[in-house]
């Protein structure tokens, strides 16, 4: 903010709203549909890892439906710097989630296969 004088008047500036930064924010606080992925990844990677591997690696480098962004605003997401801030953010969301639950179906293989071989 910055502030000044015009004619003996106070007056104060407000800088431009960044829309990256907002388009950011958002998904982080908005975008849920990362869940389908996630999941199908992990119950597959639970199966067998190489055979997670394959949701795992479909989903995460594949951008969001937009039907499943979930954002705020429909004015918003029409203003390009907003739309592929939220959208790229969203994807790299999409991405942890998958590569997490991959993580997570792999550790429970291991486990499993480290509790068998000690018997």
């Amino acid at each position: 903010m910055v502030k000044g004088y015009l004619g003996g008047n106070l007056y104060t500036f407000l800088p431009a709203e960044n829309l990256e930064v907002k388009g950011r924010i958002d998904a982080e606080r908005n975008y849920r549909g990362y869940k389908g992925a996630a999941t199908g990844t992990l119950i597959a990677s639970l199966v067998s890892p190489l055979i997670g591997l394959i949701p795992a690696i479909a989903t995460s480098v594949s951008t969001p439906k937009i039907d499943n962004l979930g954002y705020p605003s429909e004015e918003l997401f029409k203003k390009p710097d907003y739309n592929r801030s939220y959208t790229k953010k969203a994807k790299k969301i999409k991405s942890g989630k998958v590569w997490k639950n991959w993580g997570i179906g792999f550790g429970a293989n291991l486990l499993l296969v480290l509790l068998l071989s000690a018997r």
